[in-house]
């Protein structure tokens, strides 16, 4: 239980078990992405905290009836990423779903053969899944997919 919320999604019936993601490619402004668990698709300015009266700040950008879990926001590099270039990929593993949403708020979905849960964007410089140093001592999250994974388009 939460006593003290630092946002609240508006009219959201979902739970937070979906997943949270911080933008690091800029498409989406180094915003927080949240996905729920009745498939509300948001985005979360870092003024949400400070400015609560900003109409701006907290977004819904998709619903998408399934139980969402696992996203990335994926570079807006297409020779590289293909149509999921410049988008929030979400996995839906009940459906056996990918959903590619884009800034504006349009969805697509994607049926590639596999149940997926989380989602990681493998640099291309990596030859393993094993974190560097740097994100050993920082803290950050290692990529779990196999290398093929990376070349998916």
């Amino acid at each position: 239980m939460v006593d003290n919320p630092w946002i609240v999604l508006p009219g959201e019936p979902g739970l937070l078990r979906g997943s949270l993601h911080l933008d690091r490619t800029g498409v989406f402004g180094g915003d927080l992405i949240v996905v729920t668990t009745t498939g509300g698709v948001w985005r979360v300015k870092s003024t949400a905290a400070t400015d609560p009266t900003d109409p701006n700040a907290v977004k819904k950008l998709a619903q998408i009836p399934t139980h969402l879990e696992g996203l990335n926001t994926i570079p807006d590099d297409p020779a590289r990423y293909g149509p999921w270039a410049g988008k929030i990929l979400i996995g839906a593993e009940e459906q056996s779903r990918l959903y590619a949403v884009d800034p504006q708020g349009a969805v697509t979905f994607y049926e590639i053969g596999i149940a997926p849960e989380d989602i990681e964007v493998i640099r291309p410089t990596r030859t393993s899944s094993a974190p560097t140093s740097a994100e050993a001592t920082s803290g950050a999250s290692a990529p779990r997919a196999s290398r093929a994974w990376s070349a998916i388009s």
